[in-house]
């Protein structure tokens, strides 16, 4: 697969510098950088499978990604390899990862409440 998607990038990023004979090397400087990008995404996320390790803000995304299906759709995205893993790390998934995280805790807390009556 990831020699596929590869070889799509190289296309996508020269293709246009092929069919007109000018600027192949802006489009292979391109391809180079979105190849370092998916490229350094890949080792973080091979490495935390790997060692099981996450931090804690991996492990509030991916938390929240359990029952918020907008930062669901958005972690398929980095897992596909279509959206860098940074796209995680903006304000506004940050934020509503932390309020859904502060709702299951109010939820566990009242349910804990209830079951003690």
């Amino acid at each position: 697969t990831w020699g596929l998607w590869s070889a799509e990038w190289l296309a996508d990023a020269t293709s246009e510098a092929l069919r007109t004979g000018h600027g192949l090397e802006r489009g292979l400087a391109r391809y180079r950088r979105a190849h370092r990008r998916i490229e350094r995404d890949y080792r973080l996320l091979a490495r935390d499978a790997r060692t099981g390790e996450s931090s804690p803000v991996q492990r509030l995304v991916w938390g929240a990604a359990v029952s918020d299906p907008t930062i669901a759709w958005k972690a398929t995205l980095v897992g596909m390899q279509v959206r860098p893993l940074t796209s995680l790390l903006v304000p506004s998934v940050l934020g509503r990862a932390l309020v859904g995280a502060a709702r299951r805790r109010a939820t566990a807390r009242t349910e804990q409440t209830v079951a003690a009556v």
